[in-house]
């Protein structure tokens, strides 16, 4: 059970990733999704860190693959790795102020959003199929793109 209080603080997050309100969510998942170590030793976001890590990668492959249908498959993997890296990950969960909705006990050091999963809770268990945006596709590899840069 989440509480009401909590449930609008999701509510707003999913509201902010631009999933639409009749969108099936479980709620459950969303909320084991941002819910740290330090908070609960068995309910927190580690247990979905596997499989977030995975769509978070099939996800990238996917868009990349759309975009750059010509692209070998080393500069696939180069570029993949970049946009999924926790760099780029935690600027996105930046951007959408996910340090607000993760629960994080009081006597933690200074716990920063470290997990892929909830950097990245765009991919949060949502029941159901979300539309996204995408850039107009490409005929071929980006210009200038070449891993050994990257």
């Amino acid at each position: 059970m989440i509480y009401p209080g909590r449930q609008k603080q999701l509510e707003i997050l999913i509201e902010k990733l631009g999933l639409p309100k009749d969108a099936s969510i479980k709620w459950h998942l969303v909320d084991l999704a941002l819910t740290h170590a330090s908070a609960s030793a068995k309910a927190n976001y580690e247990q979905l860190e596997f499989v977030g890590d995975a769509v978070v990668r099939l996800a990238a492959s996917e868009l990349l693959f759309e975009i750059y249908p010509d692209c070998a498959v080393g500069e696939f993997a180069a570029i993949r790795s970049i946009l999924v890296s926790d760099r780029i990950l935690a600027k996105i969960a930046d951007s959408y102020g996910f340090d607000r909705y993760l629960i994080v006990s009081s006597s933690a050091p200074d716990v920063r959003i470290s997990s892929p999963l909830a950097r990245s809770s765009l991919s949060a268990p949502s029941g159901g199929n979300s539309q996204r945006s995408r850039p107009p596709k490409l005929q071929s590899c980006p210009p200038g793109v070449d891993s050994r840069q990257i």
